[in-house]
C-alpha cells in the first residue's frame, strides 16, 4: 500500500491486492444516522457518519457530472445547458407519466433525468465502497487503455456540516430548531425527536430547493463561496434503492462540480465539542491495477455485487447472463 502527496486532505493509496482492497475498504465505518438534534446551534448531531463512495474506470478521470462534459461540446455553461435540457423533458415527459408520478420539486426532476440517461449535474454515489469498486471495474475488459481505476470516498457528513454552517447564516434553520422548545407551561407542549427530524428534512428541502434555481445576490454567494449538497429524491427508484445510492451535486453555476467542493471544504474546522478532529480528510482516493479487475469481479460476484442485483430489471437479467458466460460457463 503505498501513499501519495497530492492533496493533503484528499490521501490517495494504490492498492495491489485483494486482501489490501477488503482490508482498506473494510475499514469505513457503516452509516451511522443519529436522531438527536442539538438546539442550541441548531446543528444535528455529530453521531453521524456518511461515508459515500463513487468508481471511475479510470485513475485519470476526475469527479464531473454528464452535463460539464456535454457542456464542453456546445459552448453553452453548463447550467444554462441543463435548463435547456430540463425544459424540454419536462415539456415532453408528462405524456409518458401518470399524475403520481410526476415529480414535485426540481431535485426529483432531475433524478428522473438522470435516471433515462439524461445530462444532469447530478453524480451517483453510493454508501457501499464495494458497490462503488464495481462500477470501478464494470465491464472493466471493454475499458478504456489505463494501467487503474478510481474508487472516490467523500464524507458526506463533513460535506452537509460545512454547507449547513454557511446556510444557517442566511436562512430560518436556528429560527425554526427554536421554535421547538416549549411554547408554553403546559406539560403536553413539548419537543420530541419526530419534531427534530421533520423540522431538519423541512429545512433541508428548502435550503436544496433554492439553492438549485439559485438566483441574483444568492447566486453571487453561492459562487464565492462553493456549494455541493448530498441527498436523495423524495421518490426513490429500484435501482437507487439497490445500489444503495445517493447523489451529490454543485449549485454553483460558475464552478464546475470538483472546484466548488474543494472550494467549500477550504478551510473545514470542526465545531467547539464536535467529536471529529479540527480538519481530517474529508476525501480519499485509491487507484487499483486493471490487472485486478477479474479477480474483483468474481470476489464481488460472491458478496452478491452483480448485475441483477445493482440493476434489478430485464437490463440487469441481460448483463448477469452475459457475467456468468464470462465468469462461470467455461
Amino acid at each position: 500500500m503505498t501513499e501519495k502527496s497530492e492533496d493533503p486532505r484528499c490521501p490517495n493509496r494504490i492498492l495491489s491486492s485483494w486482501p489490501q482492497i477488503a482490508e482498506c475498504l473494510g475499514e469505513f465505518p457503516a452509516p451511522r444516522q443519529a436522531i438527536e438534534y442539538d438546539l442550541e446551534d441548531g446543528y444535528p448531531s455529530d453521531e453521524k457518519i456518511s461515508w459515500v463512495f463513487r468508481g471511475l474506470k479510470s485513475s485519470s478521470y476526475g469527479l464531473q457530472p454528464t452535463i460539464e462534459r456535454q457542456a464542453r461540446f456546445t459552448g453553452w455553461d453548463w447550467s444554462a445547458l441543463e435548463k435547456h435540457v430540463s425544459n424540454e423533458f419536462k415539456a415532453r415527459a408528462r405524456m409518458h407519466l401518470s399524475a403520481s408520478l410526476i415529480p414535485a420539486d426540481e431535485l426529483s426532476w432531475l433524478a428522473l433525468m438522470q435516471h433515462h440517461a439524461i445530462p444532469t449535474r447530478l453524480l451517483d454515489f453510493t454508501y457501499s465502497p464495494f458497490v462503488a469498486l464495481y462500477f470501478a471495474v464494470r465491464a472493466g475488459y471493454e475499458g478504456p487503455a489505463r494501467t487503474h481505476v478510481r474508487l472516490w470516498a467523500v464524507d458526506a457528513e463533513a460535506v452537509k456540516d460545512k454547507c449547513s454552517a454557511w446556510c444557517a447564516q442566511r436562512t430560518a434553520m436556528k429560527e425554526e430548531a427554536s421554535r421547538l422548545l416549549p411554547a408554553s407551561p403546559d406539560p403536553d407542549d413539548f419537543q420530541t425527536q419526530r419534531d427534530a427530524v421533520v423540522a431538519e428534512a423541512k429545512n433541508w428541502g428548502e435550503i436544496i430547493e433554492k439553492a438549485l434555481v439559485g438566483t441574483g445576490k444568492f447566486r453571487g454567494e453561492l459562487n464565492r463561496q462553493g456549494c455541493v449538497f448530498a441527498a436523495l429524491p423524495a421518490a426513490a427508484n429500484p435501482r437507487l434503492v439497490s445500489q444503495q445510492g445517493v447523489f451529490l451535486f454543485n449549485c454553483a453555476e460558475d464552478l464546475d462540480f470538483q472546484a466548488s467542493l474543494t472550494k467549500m471544504m477550504k478551510g473545514r474546522e470542526a465545531r467547539p465539542g464536535s467529536l471529529r478532529p479540527a480538519v481530517p480528510a474529508w476525501c480519499k482516493t485509491f487507484d487499483i491495477s486493471v490487472e485486478l479487475i477479474p479477480e474483483i469481479e468474481k470476489r464481488l460476484f460472491q458478496m452478491n455485487i452483480h448485475e441483477q442485483s445493482l440493476f434489478p430489471d430485464l437490463e440487469g437479467l441481460a448483463g448477469l447472463i452475459g457475467q456468468k458466460i464470462r465468469l462461470h460457463w467455461k
